[in-house]
């Protein structure tokens, strides 16, 4: 059993007849579910890796098949079987999980990781307003200097850039979804004309957002 944790850099390579399932939860989503229960939510907040056998084998395999057929499904009310699963995934992961578990070689430091959460979260919430980095520091209780320091040793780059991929990604999202205008797009991000977004999208992709989104067929 593997939990990968956001901010986790990670990568798997499977060896043929590998049988299993890999689960990838939102942690916007991850959060709501666990709002109510921090002990469990702050047991799953590390990377861990555990050989599982007996009753904790049998419980993870039974919740994850469980969270699998409900997600393959069509049945009546299926996004709050979805959500019943996934919890019962959730609690079998956190009675499993060894208490002893050391935090990751070369890991950031818990406070960095604490402050990059709480940033990414609030990215998460105000993306559309487009704040200043000095307002979202400010909230956290630190200086701009100290946010780009602490993105930079938990994500590897910097905060702005943590905005900048989370705008585009909503543009995209927008692109392939929606039927939108370029124009209801960039003003719908915050931008205040369709030019400028066009060049913000134009700049981290390589094309405009017109030429992007004939590339992606809407689904």
């Amino acid at each position: 059993m593997l939990t990968v944790p956001p901010l986790v850099p990670h990568g798997f390579s499977f060896e043929p007849g590998i049988e299993g399932w890999v689960f990838t939860v939102l942690e916007t989503h991850l959060r709501q579910l666990l709002a109510g229960e921090p002990a469990l939510r702050q047991r799953l907040a590390r990377p861990r890796q555990a050989a599982l056998a007996g009753a904790a084998a049998t419980a993870v395999a039974r919740a994850a098949r469980a969270l699998h057929e409900e997600f393959a499904g069509a049945a009546a009310w299926r996004a709050l079987a979805v959500d019943a699963a996934l919890l019962r995934l959730l609690v079998a992961l956190g009675r499993a999980l060894p208490d002893d578990a050391p935090p990751a070689p070369g890991r950031a430091p818990e406070r960095a990781l604490a402050h990059v959460q709480r940033f990414r979260a609030l990215v998460d919430e105000r993306f559309r307003q487009q704040p200043t980095l000095a307002a979202l520091a400010a909230e956290l209780g630190i200086t701009p200097t100290q946010l780009n320091r602490v993105c930079h040793q938990v994500l590897g780059h910097a905060a702005l850039s943590v905005l900048h991929q989370r705008l585009l990604l909503e543009a995209q999202r927008d692109l392939v979804y929606t039927t939108m205008s370029i124009k209801q797009i960039a003003l719908g991000l915050g931008f205040a004309d369709a030019g400028y977004f066009t060049r913000f999208f134009q700049r981290l992709t390589g094309a405009t957002p017109t030429a992007w989104r004939q590339q992606r067929p809407a689904r």
